[in-house]
Order: structure tokens, then C-alpha cells, then sequence
């Protein structure tokens, strides 16, 4: 399921502008990769809030504590390192998706 949602993803949003896993290696220390990351983290929290406003399911259960630049960077770090899950995707597969899959993995909500 894991694969198929990232794979999913990668056909059906990859931006000009987006980060692939081929980039990660000169990317993950950058700072302003780091705002980059932050952005897409903060993208992801709004829409959670405004599916929660809504009374939809959200995509993740964000700790109460909510989530920094930092925080973002090390789910994502990560899953990177989850050699296994990452060698199976293509070059391109952008950073963002698996960020989200990071916070899927990381803070499923309680059914």
C-alpha cells in the first residue's frame, strides 16, 4: 500500500520544481532547504486543519505539541534511510511525498 501511495503520487504530481530523492544527498544539509521543507510541512498541516474543520478525516494526527523546520527534516531523514522502501523508487520521486509518507508513518491517527 506503502508503494503504491508513494507511486501514485510521483505520477500524478511531480512539479519541474520538485526535489527527487536523486537530489537528497546535496539538498539535506542546505538551509534553505531546510525553509523548503518547513513550507511543504506547514502546507501539509493547514490542510490537515482544514480537513479537520471540515469534519474529514485527516491525512495525519499531528502532535499537540505541533512540528518545526527540525522536526520535518528529521522524519524525512528518516525515511531516507529506510534503504529499503527508497531503492524500489524511481531518482525523481520527489522529497515532499515522502515527507508525507514520513508523517503518515509517524503520527497515524487513531481510528
Amino acid at each position: 500500500m506503502r508503494t503504491a501511495l508513494l507511486l501514485l503520487m510521483h505520477v500524478l504530481a511531480v512539479p519541474a520544481s520538485a526535489l527527487g530523492i536523486k537530489d537528497w544527498e546535496r539538498a539535506k544539509d542546505s538551509e534553505v532547504f531546510l525553509v523548503h521543507i518547513n513550507g511543504i510541512g506547514e502546507g501539509y498541516s493547514f490542510a490537515n486543519a482544514w480537513l479537520a474543520g471540515d469534519h474529514r478525516p485527516m491525512i495525519y494526527c499531528e502532535p499537540k505539541s505541533g512540528l518545526k523546520a527540525e522536526d520535518y527534516l528529521l522524519i524525512l531523514k528518516r525515511e531516507m534511510n529506510n534503504k529499503k522502501s527508497i531503492s524500489t523508487m524511481p531518482p525523481d520521486t520527489p522529497l515532499e511525498g515522502i515527507l508525507l509518507q514520513g508523517l503518515i508513518n509517524n503520527f497515524p491517527c487513531k481510528q
